[in-house]
């Protein structure tokens, strides 16, 4: 048992070794000693800064809309931009745009929601809302087309096409960038295009914490059902929550993994890199829990799915950013060799202690086989002596194996230690 746990161990320090020491490497090495300098101060004394907490302020869709509203009033004050619509700015009609945009998936999604026996009132209300949306829409639209001119010639031709039937708010085509460049018409200015990665990049974040939060309130359910509720009526009451929280997942996962697919679009297009290392592609894996089904596990044979490594929104394609994520990230693997050796060393003591008591009870044993027991007969007597060397020569069988295996241990766990 001993040994192959000491296997596992030593297994496992070599690997985190390996990934800490390559990491370590392509950092500075100026940032890399100041972060130790930091991380020791903070094991000696708790009260210290810790490296392991995030500072940089999280981005959201709003703090980015934000941005680009001071970017767009930086331009217009240094005369680096033409104002063509004294209302809407660029970044404004991108942002409106992704809006709408959000609206008619809403709309699409409640109108498939009536059933058979849904009220006139509810189908009318529905309708009332198809109609204010397309007024938006057709206000937008005639504003992207002093941007965007190309995009006049597409809505014409959609006319043409559906001339013969009834106009419906969610089929209406926005003309994005995306849209553009999926169709290969991209003609409008670069900026667009990074506008709207913006955006979708900071949606992809409040996204993933949104299906995070989820997770975790639904696992709290689950583990508030199993303990405290009994009883049929109980489970039916407990179930309807959980699906809706479950539901509430499944959509918050499919919506990100279109973010993610715009991303991967419009990121090419402008020769963004990097980007996909930390929102990476979603799997139904991903969102079943923090360690993807694996709460039978102890903490160190865990392993975590990437959401939950994801610094809930900080914008690491800032340089602030960057830095911090690079730092956690290197604290974090420091900590798993520095616990994957002290498995290796708590180990070994654990197999040198079993040495030891082997040891005393085979000494115990010995006692006993060389004792004069007065007391009893001459064929009770030898019998005794018998028993006791027949038990202290089982003992020593288990003292070799144990020093064999300790040996084996130390000679391949020649592996330096970790800073």
């Amino acid at each position: 048992m001993f040994i192959c746990k000491a296997e596992e161990a030593i297994t496992s320090h070599a690997k985190h070794m390996k990934v800490f020491e390559d990491f370590n490497a392509a950092l500075p090495t100026e940032d890399t000693a100041e972060w130790l300098r930091l991380v020791e101060a903070w094991e000696r004394d708790g009260k210290q800064p810790n490296l392991f907490a995030t500072k940089v302020q999280k981005i959201s869709e709003n703090a980015v809309r934000l941005k680009m509203a001071e970017e767009d009033a930086a331009q217009l004050w240094e005369n680096l931009t033409t104002t063509i619509h004294e209302d809407v700015s660029p970044s404004q009609l991108i942002a409106q745009g992704l809006e709408l945009e959000d609206h008619q998936h809403i709309l699409k999604v409640n109108t498939k929601a009536l059933g058979p026996h849904s009220t006139d009132l509810q189908h009318s209300k529905i309708i009332e809302r198809g109609n204010r949306l397309f007024q938006k829409i057709e206000a937008w639209i005639s504003i992207q087309m002093l941007y965007i001119p190309q995009v006049a010639i597409l809505c014409t031709r959609d006319d043409r096409a559906g001339s013969d039937k009834l106009p419906s708010t969610t089929n209406v085509n926005l003309y994005l960038p995306l849209a553009l460049l999926s169709q290969g018409l991209m003609t409008c200015n670069i900026k667009f295009v990074e506008y709207e990665f913006r955006v979708h990049y900071a949606q992809a974040h409040s996204v993933l914490h949104t299906i995070q939060r989820g997770v975790l309130l639904c696992s709290q359910m689950w583990k508030s059902k199993d303990k405290l509720i009994c009883g049929q009526r109980l489970h039916m009451c407990s179930h309807a929550p959980i699906m809706n929280t479950t539901s509430c997942i499944t959509t918050a996962a499919q919506k990100y993994k279109e973010i993610q697919a715009a991303l991967a679009i419009l990121g090419a297009h402008l020769g963004k890199v990097g980007w996909d290392l930390e929102l990476q592609a979603m799997t139904e894996e991903d969102t079943w829990g923090i360690t993807a089904d694996e709460d039978n596990l102890s903490e160190g044979r865990q392993s975590v799915s990437w959401i939950w490594k994801v610094d809930n929104g900080v914008d690491t394609m800032d340089t602030k950013g960057k830095q911090e994520a690079l730092r956690i990230e290197w604290c974090k693997a420091r900590a798993q060799a520095h616990q994957w050796a002290e498995e290796c060393l708590l180990l070994e003591e654990e197999m040198w202690q079993v040495v030891l008591f082997f040891g005393h009870k085979q000494a115990c044993w010995l006692e006993l086989a060389s004792s004069v027991y007065c007391h009893v007969d001459k064929v009770t007597s030898d019998g005794l002596h018998a028993y006791a060397t027949r038990q202290a020569n089982l003992q020593g069988p288990w003292i070799i194996h144990q020093e064999v295996g300790i040996k084996v241990a130390i000679l391949r766990a020649k592996n330096p230690n970790p800073i």
